[in-house]
């Protein structure tokens, strides 16, 4: 009844992928529309947080072929901690900028109370609209 169908595996050469500068690991050709990739180990993960690279795919082990409309962004280990790092340098470019304002603002103000020119001591004292010696001068020229 039953007739047991067994299919027999292709045997292809040795899939390839190669991550930018990551380098190459191997890779299993599923179907025609799917190759598996195994991203490579890092060594140096000091700066790896997200970086876009070429992903390219060589299925004769030797002839490397990509779709550069379509790259892979590699998430390394620092991934998680590099957002704290751009969070940080907004918040104290932000603290900068309002310092810088604050000292300007003080600075206009001083600049705007001292630019006034001052008379006291420059001219004599006035009663009214009139200078003292003047009307001391009326008074004696009456006499």
């Amino acid at each position: 009844m039953g007739e047991l169908i067994e299919k027999k595996s292709i045997s292809y050469q040795p899939v390839l992928c190669r991550f930018g500068r990551f380098g190459v690991t191997e890779g299993k050709y599923v179907n025609r529309t799917l190759i598996k990739c195994l991203t490579p180990v890092i060594s140096d993960d000091s700066d790896v947080g997200y970086e876009e690279v070429p992903l390219e795919i060589a299925l004769n082990g030797v002839d490397y072929v990509s779709n550069e409309e379509q790259p892979f962004t590699f998430k390394g280990p620092d991934a998680g901690r590099m957002i704290w790092v751009y969070i940080l340098i907004v918040i104290f470019t932000a603290l900068l900028i309002i310092l810088l304002g604050v000292l300007i603002a003080t600075f206009w103000k001083e600049v705007t109370k001292t630019s006034h020119v001052s008379t006291a001591g420059l001219l004599p004292h006035t009663e009214g609209n009139k200078p003292k010696y003047y009307k001391e001068k009326l008074k004696n020229d009456q006499d």
